[in-house]
């Protein structure tokens, strides 16, 4: 549960700081409103990315490295396949 409350607290502090994360690192205002849009959708993944790196810890520290493994080879099967032209 650390996890999840850690991520919900940086993902309410990237929501609510996104503009000022943004203006950190350019001067360029149409780069900042890019950026700031898409330090949203960072903020709402948060609670999302602290649960699925708590599982991946807890499953790494049992030595279960299958499911992990699993996990992640179908996501590159799925990316790296074949387009039919």
């Amino acid at each position: 549960m650390w996890s999840v409350a850690a991520s919900a607290v940086l993902g309410a502090v990237t929501l609510l700081g996104h503009r000022v994360i943004a203006d950190v690192f350019s001067a360029d205002q149409a780069v900042v409103a890019a950026a700031a849009g898409a330090l949203i959708w960072v903020a709402a993944g948060q609670p999302v990315a602290g649960q699925a790196f708590a599982l991946d810890g807890i499953l790494v520290g049992a030595g279960d490295l299958l499911v992990p493994r699993r996990r992640h080879a179908g996501g590159r099967r799925h990316v790296c396949r074949r387009i039919p032209r």
